[in-house]
């Protein structure tokens, strides 16, 4: 159970990378950021009691999402006008990453907070001799909720449509009279807010620190690479896949090597694409 909580959120990470690789084709590691955004901005609002759980997680996923959008105008935008190159946008993103950290750091310190009260125990569950919490489930829903919320916007609106041709060629989009910088700002936000979700589903479980956005993102972006980025379906898939496989690894094993069972995932995946890749 543990494992499908945990995959669930490594989900909507993957499709919050997903958008934007998708979109201009950069692994965006800003996401990382939005996540600890949309995290500290609910902490802040419950801990001086300006707005409850509810209220707060809405604002700091708005937020996380005017920030993606604003780093899409005056960052990356410029960037590609400019004729940058892939690896010039993700070292731009990496400095980003890093420039929320400092920041987020500064203003809240080093130590670890958590977003529930500390003398707030969920109530738990006995599945199937398994032991799961109120917490985790109200994450867990959340989680699929908002994956087929972004399922029908993509598969079956306009907007959707719009955002595929962009990702094909925006070129073409542009030619045809596409407005590819507005969809392209709208497709940031939208990524940003998802990411700002997921950080606020983990810190309600897990707790936060200024660190964890770019953990959680590489956890994302494995779950895309062991799916596919070039589908929907497939990066849940490769987090449901992640999420049992840590969760089964660290029962049998210390928790300490829940990174590294990831990190081995990823490893074997490569080489086994790779293999595929020198047959073909």
């Amino acid at each position: 159970m543990n494992g499908f909580v945990a995959g669930s959120i490594y989900a909507l990470i993957a499709l919050s990378y997903n958008l934007i690789y998708k979109a201009i084709k950069i692994s965006n590691l800003a996401l990382g950021g939005m996540l600890i955004i949309g995290s500290y901005t609910a902490l802040y609002l419950t801990k001086n009691h300006l707005a409850n759980i509810w209220v707060a997680s809405l604002i700091g996923l708005t937020l996380a999402g005017l920030v993606g959008f604003s780093m899409e105008k005056t960052m990356f935008l410029p960037l590609r006008k400019k004729g940058a190159s892939k690896i010039v946008l993700f070292i731009a993103s990496l400095g980003a990453l890093t420039m929320i950290q400092a920041i987020i750091a500064m203003i809240f310190s080093n130590q670890s907070w958590n977003l529930l009260p500390v003398e707030t125990i969920p109530v738990t569950y006995h599945i199937l001799g398994g032991i799961i919490n109120q917490t985790q489930i109200l994450t867990f829903l959340i989680d699929i909720v908002s994956i087929l919320i972004l399922a029908l916007l993509f598969k079956l609106t306009l907007f959707g449509k719009i955002v595929k041709a962009i990702s094909d060629d925006e070129d073409v989009a542009k030619a045809i009279g596409i407005n590819t910088e507005k969809y392209l700002g709208l497709v940031f936000f939208i990524a940003s807010s998802v990411a700002g979700l997921a950080g606020i589903l983990i810190s309600l479980d897990a707790g936060m620190d200024p660190t964890m956005g770019f953990g959680f993102l590489f956890k994302g972006i494995i779950a895309s690479i062991i799916g596919g980025a070039d589908n929907f379906i497939g990066p849940i898939i490769g987090a449901m896949f992640l999420g049992l496989v840590e969760n089964i690894g660290v029962w049998k094993l210390e928790g300490e090597w829940k990174d590294s069972i990831a990190f081995l995932v990823l490893i074997l995946f490569l080489l086994l694409k790779t293999v595929r890749t020198t047959k073909k």
